[in-house]
C-alpha cells in the first residue's frame, strides 16, 4: 500500500469503508442519517459516459455510466485493500 500516493491512499480508504456499509454508532448521526432526502450506493469500475439535464435547465438530472476494465497494478492494489 506505500506505493499508493497518500491523498489516493486517503480516497481508498473512504471508498472502502463507505462500501463495506459500517453503521453509525452516534445518535446524532443516526438521526442525521434516518432523516435524509438523498443517497447514492458507490459502484466499483464505472465511469461516466453521458451528463443529462432537464429541459431549458442546466442541472444534471441523470448520468449515464460505462464499465472499467482494471489493469494489473491497480487490480492487485483493489484486492488487497478488499483483504484488508
Amino acid at each position: 500500500m506505500t506505493e499508493i500516493p497518500r491523498a489516493r491512499k486517503r480516497m481508498m480508504e473512504l471508498m472502502m469503508k463507505t462500501a463495506l456499509g459500517t453503521a453509525p454508532t452516534d445518535p446524532v448521526e443516526i438521526k442525521r442519517v434516518s432523516e435524509a432526502t438523498k443517497q447514492w450506493h458507490l459502484v466499483f469500475l464505472r465511469s461516466p459516459n453521458k451528463f443529462f439535464a432537464k429541459k431549458n435547465s442546466s442541472r444534471v438530472c441523470l448520468i449515464q455510466f460505462g464499465v472499467n476494465r482494471l489493469e494489473e497494478v491497480l487490480y492487485r492494489t483493489f484486492l488487497y485493500l478488499l483483504s484488508t
